[in-house]
């Protein structure tokens, strides 16, 4: 019985007296309150047991939705290995619909090569909490249903409840960040055209070499090569087949070496082998005979043959330079050494051609300010009509009178020019600089009908602004267009017969005329020349003393209906032969070594005045 119902009992039998009635009373209010209170705070208490399992419920609701709804994939898996929980995005990521994967091993998701790493590394963790590898978050590669790799970041938590402890993976998919960075490192270290390593990977690779080669005491050689002619296969052919001849020149550079050596591409036509391991120094002498053969073959570029060779120099690691930048440098100096013997061929670096180079890089210099300061002059040799013995027209050819260096011979500065880009600006002056000089003859009596005679380089032809810059020069100078002639050399026009067959349409179109230079040297078809627009060809000096070869050229010209001539006449005798063999005209030093512009106007009033005499 409670407290409470003994109490009125005993007050209802008149037990208690009224002094004990009232304490006995107030106890029972103490107890109604304490009651009271406790029903309240077990009130409360369900209330919060109910929030609480409330919020649990959520959050387990929420966790899972997550779990559901991440992009990453999120497998769990027991200390056998054995995936036993798996979100929907392994499917996205992997392949594998979620509920496949429920007790298979973890491998499934895991490269053969990795396998067994990884679960040495799982199994420690699991059993010891420690592993060699920081399973917090890795990047590593996954197993696609369909057999391919992936890349993955993954991180590995465990969970525990009471002796089981399972470990849950998030596998997010990098592949695309790898590729970006992929691209990114390829840009940065390798030719986007050839795909062979660039400048920035070659110094790596060289200074690896030097380590190697000191540790080592061994050798390393070093191959800088130029492409020859390049420059004209690329201006007559266009950017596109000098790309092929690029990219093709890579892939037979590539066979020449071996797989533990570097080929890079450094820019333009300029390609360096880095050969490793040198046996013997005539080791690298065996590879640039290699890669000069393999250079001789022609290039299919669309359809179209190119030819081109290639310049060699070579540097050696340690005798020649002990460091990066001088083995370079001196390898380089030795290419332009096997260009100043000829082109096509190899030199290997010696200490005597520094003098050499720096003589070039001063030319170059010097070049590029006579430019400025017009230290360029025109000279002009006299061509004669062998039938009336007349002046006809005279050859502009260019002369360097420099300050410093004296008259300097343009076998010496034009093959630098085309080298550097500088013929461009060069040859602009030239057409220019005729004009005006042409202007000064051609509106007097004796020098009305001469022709001047320009020659145009490679880069001129494949120039876009070639016709404007004559239509200009004629115009400032009040000249007719057929007061001048554009001579371009033969094996310049078979480079490419359609681009230069269009282009010397559109020079005729424009009225002036048109010379094939050095006729005889090349490789003509006689297919292509039929149709060229033409109106003579130049028989090369060195063919002038050959008869039949003169014979058969004069006759094919006629039969084309070109007229025909010949350079380089120094005597009387090979004049007689020419005047035999039906040759047009003729120029060389017999009549006149090529002279200054005062010289010349002198030379057609003396030759009028003297056809004068004769003919009296």
């Amino acid at each position: 019985m409670g407290v409470l119902e003994a109490l009125m009992e005993k007050l209802a039998h008149g037990e208690l007296s009224a002094r004990a009635h009232v304490g006995r009373l107030n106890e029972i209010g103490r107890v109604l309150q304490h009651a009271n209170s406790m029903a309240k705070l077990l009130e409360r208490n369900a209330a919060e047991r109910s929030e609480t399992l409330t919020r649990l419920g959520d959050s387990e609701s929420r966790h899972r939705t997550l779990w559901e709804m991440s992009a990453d994939a999120i497998v769990t898996i027991d200390s056998g290995s054995v995936i036993v929980f798996a979100n929907p995005a392994v499917q996205s990521i992997f392949g594998h619909e979620s509920a496949d994967l429920i007790g298979k091993d973890i491998g499934i998701l895991q490269p053969e090569h990795l396998r067994e790493a990884h679960r040495i590394g799982m199994s420690r963790y699991l059993t010891s909490g420690v592993s060699t590898v920081n399973w917090s978050s890795i990047e590593t590669q996954a197993l696609h249903k369909d057999g391919r790799t992936i890349d993955v970041e993954l991180s590995f938590t465990d969970m525990k409840q009471s002796s089981n402890t399972w470990l849950v993976g998030t596998f997010r998919d990098i592949s695309d960040r790898k590729r970006q960075e992929e691209a990114l490192e390829r840009s940065a270290n390798f030719d986007g055209l050839t795909g062979l390593p660039n400048r920035v990977l070659l110094h790596d690779r060289i200074e690896q070499a030097i380590a190697s080669a000191k540790r080592r005491k061994s050798a390393f050689g070093v191959l800088y090569l130029d492409l020859d002619n390049f420059k004209i296969i690329n201006d007559t052919l266009g950017h596109e087949c000098g790309d092929l001849l690029l990219c093709e020149a890579a892939k037979r550079l590539l066979t020449v070496v071996r797989d533990d050596d570097t080929v890079a591409r450094i820019g333009g036509d300029e390609f360096v082998l880095l050969l490793s391991e040198l046996q013997t120094k005539q080791d690298i002498d065996i590879v640039a005979q290699r890669t000069l053969s393999a250079m001789a073959a022609p290039f299919n570029l669309s359809g179209k043959e190119g030819y081109v060779g290639v310049s060699i120099g070579a540097s050696v690691f340690p005798d020649d330079a002990e460091d990066r930048v001088n083995l370079l440098q001196y390898a380089d100096i030795a290419m332009y050494r096997a260009k100043d013997m000829g082109r096509n061929n190899y030199q290997r670096y010696a200490e005597q051609m520094q003098a050499r180079f720096k003589w070039r890089m001063s030319m170059d210099a010097q070049l590029r300010r006579a430019i400025e300061a017009d230290e360029l002059v025109l000279h002009y040799q006299p061509q004669i009509d062998l039938r009336s013995g007349r002046v006809v027209g005279a050859e502009a050819l260019i002369r360097w009178e420099s300050p410093s260096l004296g008259r300097v011979s343009p076998a010496q500065f034009i093959p630098l020019a085309e080298e550097t880009g500088l013929i461009v600006p060069i040859g602009k002056w030239v057409i220019e600089r005729a004009c005006r000089d042409a202007a000064s003859w051609i509106h007097t009596p004796e020098g009305k009908d001469c022709v001047i005679a320009v020659n145009v380089s490679a880069r001129q032809l494949n120039g876009s602004d070639l016709i404007d810059i004559v239509s200009s020069a004629l115009s400032e100078n009040q000249l007719a267009p057929g007061h001048i002639e554009l001579e371009i050399t033969e094996s310049l026009v078979m480079q490419n017969p359609e681009n230069a067959n269009a282009l010397l349409n559109a020079i005729r179109d424009l009225g002036c005329k048109v010379a094939l230079d050095d006729f005889g040297t090349g490789y003509s078809s006689l297919a292509y020349l039929r149709n060229f627009p033409i109106d003579c060809l130049k028989i090369d000096k060195s063919l002038i003393n050959d008869v039949a070869i003169v014979r058969a050229v004069i006759q094919l010209a006629g039969a084309f209906g070109f007229s025909t001539l010949a350079e380089g006449v120094e005597d009387e005798a090979v004049l007689s032969v020419l005047k035999s063999l039906g040759c047009d005209f003729v120029q060389g030093y017999y009549y006149s070594r090529p002279i200054a512009v005062a010289e010349f106007r002198e030379f057609l009033r003396n030759h009028v005045a003297r056809e004068t005499v004769e003919r009296q």
